[in-house]
């Protein structure tokens, strides 16, 4: 691998520090209290170094979920064979194996990991188009939403980095009233489905 300039140091040494959390939470996500959490963070770490100075990364977090893929599967490997992870003279990670193929086997984390980033990935963007919509048809779909989805704290997280409030929006209780928003709820789900197909994103809407 070739020298850098002191540019590009700089540069992949700020990727670096701007992805730590990012880094971090997919880590805990995967091992949660493992005792190798540290060993998966570093290593991830060291993978992502080596992958920027070899060329630049146009997307950092898709690339950060490979390359955690990658240090959770040598991880394991080790673990299963009894053999050590590579380290230096002071006992610090090195890098080891390059990253996977793609038809090297997957974890159930993993697939979790990555479902999850995507379906996280489809509800903001929902979000933002539920943002657009009048009054009436915004409170109808947020009121489904808030019936069908499986993880209320994703929503939550969605809504609230979009400050948008969606504690007190709830169905009415008058029965008139409920049918009167479900009808508007119809009108919103068949726009969000068009600005979603305009924006070329597969998304399931609530039912």
């Amino acid at each position: 691998m070739g020298k850098i300039s002191c540019t590009e140091q700089s540069e992949i040494s700020h990727l670096l520090e701007q992805q730590e959390p990012y880094i971090r939470k997919l880590a805990y996500e995967i091992l949660r209290c493992d005792q190798r959490i540290d060993d998966l963070i570093q290593l991830s770490r060291i993978k992502l170094w080596q992958a920027a100075r070899a060329r630049p990364i146009a997307n950092p977090r898709a690339y950060i979920r490979c390359v955690v893929k990658s240090a959770y599967v040598e991880i394991m490997r080790q673990k299963k064979t009894g053999e050590q992870l590579p380290v230096n003279e002071e006992g610090e990670l090195t890098g080891g194996q390059p990253l996977f193929e793609p038809g090297e086997e997957m974890r159930d984390p993993l697939d979790v990991i990555e479902a999850r980033e995507a379906f996280r990935e489809r509800l903001n963007m929902l979000v933002d188009i539920v943002i657009t919509l009048p009054p009436r048809q915004r409170r109808a779909f947020i009121c489904r939403l808030k019936d069908r989805i499986d993880d209320p704290a994703l929503l939550a997280e969605a809504c609230r980095e979009r400050d948008l409030d969606i504690e007190s929006e709830r169905w009415p209780a008058d029965k008139i009233d409920k049918h009167n928003l479900e009808v508007s709820y119809i009108w919103a789900n068949k726009k969000i489905k068009k600005l979603m197909q305009d924006r070329e994103l597969p998304c399931e809407t609530a039912r």
